[in-house]
């Protein structure tokens, strides 16, 4: 695989492994089988509902909706399926060739959302658990009422690995963290202050939001991923890169064919591709005694 669309694998597959951290595209050369075992292909004829036909990465403005979930062996064991798992956090991506720009937009997990699965409003972290990716795509766009083409989803043990595999990463910690570890057998406590983290640490700075907000968690995130991306560009990361794609084989579904990450790597990695990060705006409100997020 050359080097460039092993890169662009590895930005898709940070934008979200931090969301548990942010992307995790873990396709093509370096494993025929993890590919194919990660593609879905029961998601992959699925067309917005806004477009009015199908969109071409090579030429067109694509939108990917990376999905993080509160998957975990601990959870699994309980009896918890992946497809029935909640979504952690979700950061639409737009790819926009013309203006030569990827836009990544957090939504909170509290956000009210009209969830067409069930026919009613809910908060956008239910969306998955109601009808898995496609139910999580067209609460989106009915919420945002903008198309999304493509999925990725991640579960927070390829995060914790990969950040391993990249041998930590430098973050200031704003405040003292006592978390749930990442199969919740635990607590993970950190310290205040500058420091290098490790994949269940850099996790819980990615998650909590006991001393903030929602809104607080999705700025951390986007941090973190600027952090990684950073991290993997660099020379020694480069060798990992196999490593970081073999690592996310078991633990990621997504709907892009091969030829449409080859169509999306060969646009947005050159060096002139700007990368815009912010947060759906909203207000905090309250139906029923329940805490939403209500976008405006």
């Amino acid at each position: 695989m050359n080097r460039f669309l092993k890169y662009f694998m590895m930005l898709l597959t940070l934008v979200l492994i931090v969301i548990p951290v942010i992307f995790i595209i873990n396709l093509y050369h370096t494993s025929e089988n993890a590919m194919q075992a990660s593609y879905d292909k029961s998601d992959a004829k699925r067309q917005s509902n806004i477009r009015e036909g199908k969109v071409d990465p090579s030429k067109d403005a694509v939108s990917i909706l990376f999905l993080g979930i509160d998957d975990n062996e601990g959870r699994r064991e309980n009896g918890q399926t992946t497809e029935h798992s909640r979504t952690d956090s979700m950061i639409l991506s737009t790819f926009s060739p013309e203006k030569r720009q990827i836009r990544l937009l957090s939504i909170p997990r509290d956000t009210i959302s009209y969830i067409p699965k069930v026919g009613y409003y809910d908060k956008i972290t239910h969306a998955h658990a109601y009808g898995g990716p496609t139910a999580a795509m067209d609460s989106v766009e009915a919420t945002l009422n903008v198309p999304v083409d493509y999925y990725v989803r991640v579960n927070m043990e390829a995060f914790v690995k990969a950040v391993d595999e990249l041998g930590g990463i430098y973050y200031d910690v704003p405040y003292n963290l006592n978390e749930p570890n990442t199969d919740d057998s635990g607590r993970i406590k950190i310290k205040k202050g500058y420091q290098k983290l490790n994949g269940d640490e850099a996790l819980a700075v990615a998650r909590t939001r006991h001393h903030d907000s929602d809104l607080k968690r999705g700025e951390r995130q986007m941090d973190l991923i600027k952090l990684l991306f950073k991290k993997a560009k660099s020379l020694d990361s480069y060798n990992k890169l196999d490593n970081l794609v073999e690592i996310v084989g078991d633990n990621a579904k997504h709907n892009l064919s091969t030829d449409e990450i080859k169509s999306l790597a060969s646009m947005y990695l050159s060096d002139d591709i700007e990368f815009k990060t912010s947060q759906l705006k909203g207000k905090n409100d309250y139906l029923n005694e329940i805490y939403y997020y209500n976008p405006s």
